[in-house]
């Protein structure tokens, strides 16, 4: 058997609003069949990425693109067949696509492309374009009243895409309406809400996903919910976030980036040395700790996926205004 790695351009192709996605449905009987998974097709020896793509949604979708952008290169092995993705957003298309090779298409939600089968390498693509450059994190309160309600509702209307709703002052039964309206709240907004604390909580209220401490993560030997879950954890070493990669934890947020009132204890990691962890793993890693919306360029170039926030956002002059600095692509 050949281990030569299979090149395939990858096209991500999002609605007017960016809150859905095409995906094509695998043929039965085909390698994978009855799969979802992202247009695109084997690049040819000497062919560039950006042509196979163009090449390709034209052949599968009728579809002639007129600009697309690099997103993510994937690399994965599969029992029979090893495989690099370059992944590509695809930013301008003309043309009345339809399924050209009789395949089932579907704009699919971003935030519930986890509930639908996918490829292994898909899985990699559905972070990138779903895990935005914020993780907004609520602070830690003794009562989360109305006029919170409101202003998370505020923040999530006005771009929050990852959402962590953290009290460790007050068991779920206190806080249960809270947390369901917030759901509710994000599932009107295409947003993604993340329950820190018990995985069995999480899914029982309904919630996107589960965010795990530090010391909860090293107990588990595997993923503690299914793949229709997100799970995400923090870390605050090389090892812990090795863990998380060996488990098949989703993101991380590895702190504290500096000292602050919620991390005391430690030594501050700073920028540096959260480079050489980012470097290291392929899993994606938001920046906690100190940091403010002026120094996203900073964690991306640091190898970040982007940013976790608590008072910088909720602290902030002007909420609104840190959160959009944050969600810029750049």
């Amino acid at each position: 058997m050949s281990t030569a790695r299979q090149n395939i351009a990858v096209g991500v192709i999002f609605n007017g609003s960016r809150d859905k996605v095409l995906v094509a449905k695998r043929p039965l009987g085909s390698h994978m069949g009855g799969l979802w998974e992202f247009p695109g097709g084997k690049i040819n020896n000497g062919e560039a990425s950006s042509a196979t793509l163009k090449r390709e949604l034209h052949e599968e979708l009728n579809m002639e693109v007129e600009s697309a952008s690099p997103l993510v290169q994937i690399d994965h092995d599969y029992p029979n067949i090893k495989v690099k993705l370059d992944v590509w957003v695809v930013n301008a298309w003309r043309g009345d696509i339809y399924g050209k090779e009789g395949q089932e298409l579907e704009w699919a939600w971003t935030n519930r492309l986890r509930e639908k089968k996918f490829p292994a390498a898909n899985i990699g693509i559905i972070s990138a374009i779903t895990l935005s450059r914020l993780y907004l994190i609520t602070p830690d309160l003794e009562y989360y009243d109305e006029s919170f309600i409101n202003k998370s509702r505020i923040l999530i209307e006005n771009g929050v895409k990852l959402f962590q709703f953290r009290s460790r002052k007050n068991a779920l039964s206190s806080n249960l309406k809270v947390v369901e309206e917030l759901i509710t709240i994000c599932n009107k907004n295409n947003c993604l809400f993340i329950y820190n604390g018990k995985p069995e909580e999480a899914s029982a209220v309904g919630a996107h996903g589960v965010h795990l401490s530090s010391v909860d993560l090293l107990h588990y030997a595997g993923r503690p919910l299914s793949d229709h879950f997100w799970i995400a954890a923090s870390c605050h070493n090389q090892m812990e976030v090795r863990h998380a990669a060996d488990i098949g934890i989703d993101f991380c947020v590895l702190s504290p980036i500096r000292e602050t009132t919620s991390h005391v204890t430690g030594e501050p990691l700073g920028w540096e040395k959260f480079s050489n962890i980012a470097r290291e793993f392929d899993i994606p890693l938001y920046a906690l700790g100190g940091v403010y919306p002026s120094e996203l360029d900073m964690a991306l170039r640091s190898g970040a996926r982007g940013i976790a926030m608590i008072s910088g956002v909720w602290n902030a002059d002007d909420p609104v205004m840190a959160v959009r600095a944050c969600m810029r692509e750049t």
